[in-house]
């Protein structure tokens, strides 16, 4: 399971912390803003290949802005390399049998990187969290669950 948290919300900080918590999980994060002459592929793509070949789960996640009461996240803040590093994570089709998103912009990002067309809807894992597969693009079929990143539960 690969999961992309590209909210910064207290919810999803939350949410990451208790899945880092699990032994088969393992937590990439992902600088921001991208930094100038990066590599073509981000080392944290071989990073997330490699923790699913070794049969754990994934969470890429974005680095946290700071936290200060008030004040919303940086204005530099893009999804884009977030989107980038899953791209790069989902070309082996093997290893990775279903994909979480957390964040708006994330979901488009990451859906557009992927060339999916559409997403067929089969369910509700709470009020909000759709799951269904993906429809066209590069992973045709790969389950998905997409959430707000304030909605859900630990």
């Amino acid at each position: 399971m690969l999961v992309i948290e590209g909210s910064v919300s207290q919810a999803s900080t939350a949410q990451v912390g208790h899945l880092a918590r699990q032994a088969n999980v393992e937590v990439i994060t992902i600088p921001q803003p991208p930094k100038s002459g990066a590599p073509p592929e981000p080392p944290q793509a071989r990073e997330a290949r490699r923790a699913a070949t070794a049969g754990r789960h994934v969470v890429l996640q974005t680095e946290p802005p700071e936290r200060r009461p008030g004040l919303i996240p940086r204005p530099d803040y893009s999804p884009e390399p977030l989107s980038t590093v899953a791209r790069l994570a989902l070309r082996a089709p093997a290893l990775f049998s279903g994909l979480v998103i957390s964040g708006g912009d994330t979901a488009c990002e990451v859906l557009c990187a992927l060339r999916a067309q559409a997403i067929c809807l089969e369910d509700a894992l709470e009020p909000g969290v759709p799951a269904g597969r993906l429809v066209g693009g590069r992973r045709e079929g790969l389950p998905i669950v997409l959430k707000a990143g304030a909605a859900g539960s630990e």
